[in-house]
């Protein structure tokens, strides 16, 4: 290999470091400006509560609000999160904990400390049990979570710097949102990663259903909560989108349906006669089949 060959590749390997760095340094720029806990925090998605050492709540965001009903001024420094739960599903809890960890554990709050400096936002991120994805300003992803690495299928490493969500959402439906809120919104919106975050970069709170597309092809519904990120003068660095897996209340949902067709499909069939009464016995349905006994409704 020639010096100059030798020189092209250690120019290579410098500018693949350098690229590394800025990158490594533009997720950190994201962390330290706080706009990523904000967003969270912000989110009416989700539930967060922090509490102190003793289990008194420190922390009640909009989302806790939304879900539980409590502004955060009626809970916090007041009750623990054992205050808000069903009392015999914590002491059934603490029982089988003592079993399975051969300790007393005694029903009630277990000591969490989440105020320690970015601890918060590192449970959440490193939580599997939904997708946390922050992109910057153009859409291209720089953090992809655990939870978004086990509902996509992808690693981080797949995605970081290469993609924005759009690229793993279906495409046919980016293409509809986008036609939607150009039309609600009265500004032409182009399909793509825009139509995910428009909304969000108007400050304007947004919750979707969304199919995600795995890394094998596969399809889920998701619901997806998009905050965008901002610095301490208000410009918007990038956005943050998190999903949660919407498969099991579809197939509720679809299990409902199913369920309600087939009872209209019974009560409207004249094969068969169906008689509903209260709890005195007296008729209360009486469908197209039952008129065909030789009784009167009278």
């Amino acid at each position: 290999m020639s010096k100059h060959q030798l020189d092209g590749v250690g120019l290579d390997e410098a500018v693949g470091a350098t690229d590394i760095i800025v990158e490594s340094r533009r997720q950190e720029a994201l962390l330290r400006a706080g706009a990523l806990q904000t967003a969270i925090f912000n989110s009416a998605n989700f539930s967060s509560i922090a509490t102190d050492a003793k289990g008194v709540i420190q922390i009640f965001n909009v989302g806790a609000e939304r879900m539980l009903g409590y502004a955060a001024a009626d809970v916090m420094n007041k009750i623990t999160p054992a205050d808000i739960s069903d009392p015999q599903e914590v002491i059934a809890r603490a029982k089988a904990l003592s079993a399975e960890l051969g300790t007393p554990i005694t029903p009630g709050f277990e000591a969490l400390v989440l105020l320690k400096a970015g601890a918060l936002q590192s449970a959440i991120f490193n939580s599997a049990n939904f997708s946390s994805i922050a992109t910057d300003a153009k859409g291209v992803i720089q953090i992809f979570n655990v939870g978004a690495e086990r509902m996509l299928g992808y690693a981080a490493a797949d995605v970081m710097n290469k993609i924005t969500p759009a690229d793993i959402s279906d495409p046919q439906e980016v293409i509809a949102r986008a036609k939607a809120l150009s039309v609600e919104l009265e500004t032409p919106i182009t399909p793509g990663f825009e139509a995910l975050v428009f909304k969000a970069s108007r400050g304007i709170e947004d919750i979707y259903e969304l199919t995600y597309i795995r890394k094998d092809g596969s399809r889920f519904p998701a619901v997806v909560s998009v905050t965008a990120l901002r610095d301490e003068q208000g410009a918007i660095i990038g956005y943050l989108l998190i999903g949660t897996d919407n498969t099991a209340r579809k197939k509720a949902e679809e299990a409902l349906l199913r369920a309600g067709a087939l009872q209209t499909a019974i009560f409207n069939s004249a094969n068969f006669s169906s008689i509903a009464t209260d709890a005195k016995g007296v008729i209360q349905i009486f469908n197209v089949g039952a008129d065909a006994l030789p009784i009167s409704r009278s």
